[in-house]
């Protein structure tokens, strides 16, 4: 049979005092005589008593738990966002509460929907590359819930941004490759529509035009997942054209 666990009521029993003479000697509460908080202290350690974190946080109104949203765990570029995340909100007395989208729609909305049942203090999301309406999304900021959006992002919502220059990394990419003296340059895209995929298309598209070099769209290869058995298949084709 499962062991209930203990109460404070099942202290206060124990010692003949009150629940909440219990909870001050627990707390710290200096009206309490000395004598009575030790006693107090010990049979806690004894009976094993664990305080409930979910009733300490409804009355303060603050579950000290972040909710992380990622697309794939699979990627190391993600690993590490949850290393940082998670070194950073322990520092600061922060559980961190992982999701993972699999970037799919239907199930970043319930893994979101979740988060805010579990009364998360905020939520860090890189949204599924099948999200475009952010509906879940604008019921976090309707409550007052902040959002911090990273790599992928969405204009559709005025939530603080981390980001990269998508654009800018990719000009100077396809840069370089045209002073080394490169002329016929292929790019391996992320999906249509989702923000970093379309501005580095972009920035590779300018470096070409800058430099009066063609867009073959022949040499564009798309991808949905971006991971390695699409880049591996991608690059494939494009070894397999035929050379001009």
């Amino acid at each position: 049979m499962k062991q209930q666990p203990v109460t404070l009521k099942d202290i206060a029993a124990k010692l003949g005092v009150s629940v909440a003479t219990v909870s001050r000697a627990l707390r710290g509460y200096p009206d309490i005589r000395p004598e009575t908080k030790e006693a107090v202290l010990e049979l806690a350690e004894e009976m094993r008593y664990r305080p409930n974190p979910l009733a300490m946080n409804l009355r303060k109104n603050q579950s000290n738990i972040i909710g992380l949203m990622i697309p794939e765990v699979v990627h190391h570029f993600f690993s590490s966002i949850i290393e940082g995340v998670m070194e950073i909100a322990e520092e600061q007395g922060y559980t961190v509460m992982i999701c993972q989208s699999n970037e799919d729609f239907e199930r970043e909305r319930r893994d979101v929907g979740m988060l805010l049942s579990a009364r998360v203090d905020g939520l860090l999301i890189s949204h599924a590359n099948s999200t475009t309406d952010f509906a879940h999304l604008q019921e976090y900021l309707d409550l007052g819930i902040p959002i911090v959006m990273y790599d992928k992002v969405t204009d559709d919502l005025d939530v603080s941004k981390v980001v990269v220059d998508d654009y800018q990394g990719s000009f100077q990419a396809t840069e370089h490759l045209i002073v080394q003296g490169c002329t016929r340059i292929a790019h391996i895209r992320g999906p249509q529509g989702v923000k970093n995929a379309e501005e580095r298309l972009e920035g590779y598209k300018d470096a070409l035009l800058k430099h009066h070099l063609p867009v073959d769209e022949e040499l564009i290869k798309n991808t949905y997942r971006v991971d390695l058995a699409e880049g591996a298949t991608a690059t494939s084709e494009l070894l397999s054209l035929p050379h001009p």
